[in-house]
């Protein structure tokens, strides 16, 4: 994180050129470029020969380990890639009688700083990362210039400066802290930007496996993702461990593990989020931040299919689906099952949590039909012939259903996590205020 350029992050193309070899088969080195593309794959060329014992090239090979020495930036770094499928190769001869190899391998994730033996190899102490915007909702300090007596001096301003969140608990030997630092970018030797940026770090007492803390980090990017009502993505992710430190005056630094992996999601930075957008920011939750994350993640095996299910719901489409409206639906019929009370029918679940939520303005002044709730559900769900359901609902009418059930699904994931009945209408009231939808009152 404290990189001073914009290499490096995992919506940037990377070009990696060094030497490659198996942990079992170090003598072996083979030349080669490992090649990132945020929304396509991680592809490493070896040319020269195979990183088999055998000079053949064979598809389908496989490894769960390669190690490498690159050239960055920053200097000569160890390099894993994990979990690696040979994808492409060949051998040639021609006319010269000239004869060489060349191999090309998938791999699902990339660890640059360290080599590691084994996937579960658990020497990590440490997960730091962000996403794009986090620093927009958790409005670190503020930079501000102040000039006197001919000097310069740069100084920080701002509602919470001076005053980080302290680390979090969320579960007995971890804990969730968001702190930040500056990036300064340079276009020449006269010309320099100083920005700040902030990060979340989740920190282990006991050592663990990349896999582990990063299963960790993917939880809390669905809690941002919830709370900026926006599917989000990893600006960048590094991994500290307590064997990789530099020293500097007998204080130990650690080093930076930067790590790369294939997201399910895309990278789409065309797009442009302020704070009205986001459902509730840091300045809204901050004093009762620690509570609402613990239980977040304490109720994460239950709840993750609903949350998933939420946030499918707020990506971006240019059309409506009635797989839209089943998303809605089911995430609401999940929450009650595993929350409230399993085996109760869909007509008193809608019932039974509008009756709960009655002091939430927004949906009192937008109540869903239950009876054309019911029938839409079980006429989509079914693909029952047309007419047998006759309160199922299609087209804009549908689309109307889903508008107006989504607001009511945000109130049970915001109860779900320790939100009071006043901090849900609150939240939920200036969110519909900002984002006005011809179907929802206000």
């Amino acid at each position: 994180m404290n990189r001073n350029n914009n290499n490096g992050l995992l919506n940037e193309h990377q070009e990696l050129k060094g030497v490659f070899f198996r942990p079992d088969f170090p003598s072996k080195k083979l030349a080669g470029v490992l090649t990132y593309n945020p929304n396509g794959k991680i592809e490493l060329e070896v040319i020269g020969s195979s990183l088999s014992e055998t000079e053949q090239f064979r598809h389908g090979r496989s490894y769960e380990i390669i190690h490498g020495i690159i050239k960055t930036a920053e200097g000569v770094k160890k390099i894993s890639l994990l979990h690696c499928y040979g994808g492409g190769g060949a051998q040639y001869d021609n006319t010269q009688r000239v004869q060489f190899i060349w191999e090309k391998y998938s791999c699902q994730f990339v660890l640059i700083g360290k080599h590691i033996d084994s996937m579960d190899a658990k020497v990590f102490k440490k997960i730091k990362f962000t996403f794009p915007y986090f620093t927009e909702w958790y409005q670190p300090s503020e930079i501000q210039k102040i000039s006197s007596d001919n000097t310069d001096e740069i100084r920080f301003v701002g509602w919470n400066s001076g005053t980080p969140m302290n680390p979090c608990p969320i579960k007995d030997y971890l804990t969730l802290n968001f702190n930040s630092t500056f990036r300064i970018y340079g276009s020449s030797p006269y010309k320099k930007t100083l920005s700040k940026q902030a990060y979340i770090e989740i920190e282990t007492k006991q050592s663990m496996g990349f896999l582990d803390l990063f299963a960790e980090a993917l939880w809390f990017k669905d809690f941002f993702s919830f709370a900026t009502m926006h599917p989000t993505v990893f600006s960048s992710i590094c991994l500290l461990s307590d064997e990789d430190y530099e020293e500097c005056n007998g204080i130990r630094i650690p080093n930076e593990i930067e790590f790369l992996y294939i997201a399910g999601e895309k990278f789409h930075l065309d797009y442009t989020l302020h704070k009205t957008d986001f459902l509730f920011d840091w300045n809204k939750i901050q004093h009762n931040f620690s509570g609402f994350i613990k239980e977040w993640y304490v109720q994460k095996e239950d709840s993750e299919p609903i949350i998933q299910q939420l946030i499918q719901s707020v990506i971006p489409r240019g059309y409506f689906r009635p797989s839209d409206f089943l998303t809605i639906i089911q995430a609401i019929e999940g929450y009650f099952n595993r929350f409230i009370n399993d085996g109760q029918s869909l007509t008193d679940i809608i019932d039974s949590l509008y009756c709960s939520f009655s002091a939430i303005s927004i949906l009192t002044n937008n109540r869903a039909e239950t009876q054309k709730v019911v029938d839409s559900r079980n006429h989509y769900s079914h693909i029952l012939p047309i007419g047998k359901k006759k309160d199922a609902l299609k087209d804009w009418d549908l689309y109307e259903l889903t508008d107006k059930l989504r607001p009511l699904l945000l109130c049970c994931i915001l109860s779900l996590i320790g939100f009071e009945k006043g901090s849900i209408n609150t939240v939920v009231q200036r969110y519909y205020e900002w984002h006005r939808s011809p179907y929802i009152k206000t």
